[in-house]
Order: structure tokens, then C-alpha cells, then sequence
């Protein structure tokens, strides 16, 4: 299979990618003395093997999935151990702390977590790929995606999206203070401040209706003519539309802009290094204004690098955390069960978590911050892994990973056969956001699956519903 023989070369890439986590372990094995940590060396040199055999295949075959799993993957496998090592600070600035073999076990559950995803990732790429090989194969890369404009062509009055385009107008007139919630370049630092439930609705919906218009107007700019007005008009529309977001969350931001500029790729097709740079050169200082935005949520007692550290050991999942989670099931033992974790899986769910608000459910992430800081305060997340090792025990605790990867693929391939823009675009952000999954736990992904995914999809399925054509008034 010819693709198959071009994953099978190693790039210049692989082998940077190979060598700095191959020196990285071999700093951390002749640098790391406390016996505690003594196989911190092994977080590195297991994702080196993984990359060689399966990883590096992601990038090409599902690159916005890849793209944002492999990079979490290097965060938290290499980069954190790297400089937890350097500046000799293993455990975290929490009352918590995990035992010597806590960490042990934190280090090996890791480790099967990635052997497992990776095992997983190559039988599915293996024998789903060779099953399908009797059809086209298509690779897709960041800017390489080519989707048919027909669902969103001008030829076509868009009931349904301008119906829901004038309540949200609606909803704003009657509810302006939920224009505070919404941010455009720089964000609102009062943001999360005495807002509403309704309010938080209103942005959420404000959100979707500017992905609907920006996705309305890019097809419509592209579908007369490609000329440099369009290609203007598109570039605006997309860096407009990326700028707009909610609450202070850099990769919200980030993917937004992203998705934005895969559909200015697979639709304008034209200008695209223009594109790219102009949405880096906007990207770069908002995302700066945003991490200075949160300088609230980290300790001012400790260096610059430190709370870098500590903001990545808790968004990336690292052993600090996956070892806590190894000391939740010791100490609260009575919420270890597979009951706890379907609270995690359906307590989020947008519409069940209405009916399940007024219940009193411990789900997995109270015992894990009970752990840390002895008190009902809540502001760590408890790795996917943790998570299973949890509920499910130690032979289980990848389950929820491999899962979480599988959907991701399949949602990639959805989005790379659609052959409607909107479809693609929500689909991409939705995969882009899995690729986070090791470092978040299944309550977090399944909130951000049915908030950003069910809700545009149903959407999409009524405008289809009452999608006609101006030709021929034939309603559909």
C-alpha cells in the first residue's frame, strides 16, 4: 500500500523528535537522585519507541487530531520530566503529596497508557486502512484539505442557520450583559465573575452563530469567483472570526483559529501562506495577552519557569497527577467503582447534567481534589488514566484513552469525507479538542463533545431539513 511505504520512512523530523527524547532521558537517568524518581527516565525513552513505531503516522494520515495529541503527548512525556529534573522539583506546590510508590505506579501507568494507545493506533491504521485500501485514499494535512461547498452554497437559502442567526440577535438584545462573556482580540478580565447561567447559554450560542455567519460568508465570497476580493474578504472573515472567543482559555483561541484557517484552506484555496502568516503574527500577542491574562491562577511565590511547570504538569496530565490519582483509590476507595465513572460520562452531558445538577453524585474529580487539598476545593484535573485507573483498576485504567482515541479517528475521517463545510469545521475543532485527552479527564471531553458537537450538528441536520434550492423553490 503506497501510503503505508511513505509512513515507513523516517524523516530528518522523526529523528530530531527520536533524539532530543532519547537525551532527555539519559539527562534525567544520570541526573535524577532521589530514589523516588530514579525511573523518571522512562517517561521519555517510552515515547521515543511510541513515535518510531506508530505516532508519527498521525501527522499525515489524521493531522488535526495528531497534530494537538502529539504535542500533548511531548509536553507531558518529555518536556515536563525534563524540567521538573533540571530544576529538581518533583513534587507540586499542593498539601498533597503522592508516596514513592504512588510514583512508581504513576510511572507505570503512563507508560501502559501510551503502549496501549499505541498498540491500539497500530492495529486500527493497520487493518481498518488495509480493509479500505480497494478505495481512494486521500491524506489530508493542515493545509492540504479539499470539502464541497454545496451545503453552504450560495445557491441555496439557508433557512434553518438564519433562523437561529436572528434568535441569538434576539437572545442578545434581551440579554446584553452577555456581550461582557465575549472577547474579541483582548479578553474581558472579569470574565467568570458574577455571570449567570444564562448568560454563559447566550456567549455559548453568540459562538456558534459567529462560526455559522463566518462559514456563510466564506463560501458565499468563494463561490461567485476566485478573485483577490474574495481572497480579502476570506482572510478578514477568518481572522475576525478566529479573534472572537470566550473566557481566557489560550487553546479555545487556538483552536477556533485553526479550524478557521483549515476551512479558508479547503475553501478559498488560494493565498494560504498569506493567510498563515497573517494568522500567526494576530495568534502569537493574543495568546500572550492571554497567559498574562491568568496570572491569577498560579502562585506568585514560586519562579516564572516553576509555574510554567505547574501549569503543564496539571493541563498535560503529568505524574504528579497521575500518582495522586493512585493515592484517591487508596484513600477513598468507597468511590472506586465503575458506577463513579458512568457519574463522570453522563453527570457533563449537555441536557443530562439539567436533570442531574440538584443530585448529590460524587463523581471522580471531588475524591481527587479531596487528595490534593484536603478540602472541597477544585482546581485540578484528574488525568484520563487516573481517571481509569480510579474506577476501573490498574488492567482497565487505559480503556477510557484507547476509546477517546478511537473516536477521534473516526470523527477525523468523518471530516475528512464530508462534503459540507460546516460539518467539517465543527468535526475539526471536535477532534483537535480530543487530542488533549491524556491530560483531561472523560467528564471534560464528554461536556466538550456534547456542548460543541451535538448542539452545531443538530443545527446543521434542521438546516438540511429546510435547506431549498432559489432555482426551483424544491424544499427539501
Amino acid at each position: 500500500m503506497r501510503v503505508s511505504r511513505q509512513n515507513a520512512k523516517i524523516g530528518p523530523t522523526d529523528f530530531l523528535i527520536v533524539a532530543v527524547s532519547l537525551l532527555s532521558a539519559v539527562y534525567i537517568a544520570s541526573s535524577t537522585q532521589s530514589s523516588t524518581f530514579r525511573l523518571f527516565w522512562v517517561l521519555p525513552a517510552s515515547f521515543a519507541i511510541g513515535w518510531v513505531l506508530v505516532l508519527r503516522e498521525l501527522l499525515s494520515r489524521y493531522a488535526f487530531f495528531g497534530s494537538v495529541f502529539l504535542l500533548v503527548c511531548f509536553v507531558r512525556y518529555v518536556f515536563v520530566p525534563d524540567i521538573q529534573t533540571r530544576l529538581g522539583v518533583y513534587d507540586m506546590n499542593y498539601p498533597g503529596s503522592p508516596t514513592a510508590e504512588d510514583y512508581v505506579t504513576g510511572y507505570g501507568l503512563m507508560v501502559y497508557e501510551l503502549l496501549a494507545v499505541c498498540v491500539f493506533l497500530r492495529i486500527y491504521l493497520s487493518v481498518v486502512h488495509r480493509v479500505r485500501s480497494s478505495a481512494p485514499s486521500v491524506e489530508y494535512s493542515w493545509f492540504g484539505s479539499r470539502v464541497g461547498t454545496e451545503a453552504l452554497s450560495s445557491q441555496h437559502l439557508n433557512i434553518g442557520y438564519w433562523a437561529f442567526l436572528a434568535g441569538v440577535a434576539a437572545m442578545v438584545i434581551a440579554r446584553p450583559s452577555s456581550l461582557t462573556t465575549v472577547s474579541f482580540i483582548v479578553p474581558h478580565f472579569d470574565y467568570g465573575l458574577e455571570q449567570s447561567q444564562m448568560d454563559s447559554l447566550t456567549a455559548y450560542l453568540i459562538l456558534i452563530a459567529k462560526n455559522i455567519a463566518f462559514l456563510m460568508l466564506i463560501v458565499h465570497v468563494n463561490s461567485k469567483a476566485r478573485s483577490n476580493v474574495a481572497t480579502f474578504v476570506s482572510i478578514v472573515a477568518t481572522l475576525v472570526s478566529g479573534c472572537i472567543y470566550v473566557g481566557m482559555n489560550r487553546s479555545d483561541f487556538l483552536l477556533s483559529m485553526a479550524a478557521s484557517l483549515a476551512v479558508y484552506a479547503a475553501v478559498a484555496r488560494r493565498g494560504t501562506k498569506l493567510m498563515v502568516s497573517f494568522a500567526i503574527a494576530s495568534a502569537i500577542p493574543i495568546t500572550i495577552i492571554l497567559g498574562a491574562s491568568r496570572d491569577f491562577y498560579v502562585d506568585p511565590s514560586v519562579t516564572g519557569l516553576q509555574n510554567l511547570l505547574n501549569i503543564l504538569q496539571a493541563y498535560a496530565g503529568g505524574v504528579y497527577n497521575v500518582a495522586m490519582s493512585v493515592a484517591t483509590r487508596a484513600e477513598y476507595p468507597m468511590y472506586a467503582n465503575f458506577p463513579t465513572l458512568l457519574i463522570d460520562i453522563f453527570r457533563p452531558m449537555f441536557g443530562v447534567n439539567m436533570l442531574m445538577k440538584n443530585l448529590n453524585l460524587v463523581y471522580s474529580s471531588i475524591p481527587f481534589n479531596w487528595a490534593i487539598y484536603g478540602t472541597d476545593h477544585r482546581a485540578q484535573i484528574i488525568p484520563m488514566v487516573g481517571e481509569g485507573y480510579y474506577t476501573l483498576g490498574a488492567v482497565l485504567s487505559p480503556t477510557l484513552s484507547i476509546g477517546f482515541t478511537y473516536l477521534a479517528l473516526k470523527l477525523s475521517r468523518i471530516a475528512r469525507s464530508t462534503r459540507q463545510v460546516a460539518v467539517f469545521f465543527f468535526l475539526t475543532i471536535t477532534v483537535m479538542r480530543l487530542g488533549f485527552m491524556m491530560g483531561q479527564s472523560a467528564s471534560i471531553q464528554v461536556n466538550d463533545l456534547s456542548f460543541n458537537l451535538f448542539l452545531p450538528l443538530l443545527l446543521i441536520w434542521v438546516n438540511e431539513r429546510l435547506l431549498f434550492k432559489r432555482a426551483d423553490h424544491d424544499v427539501r
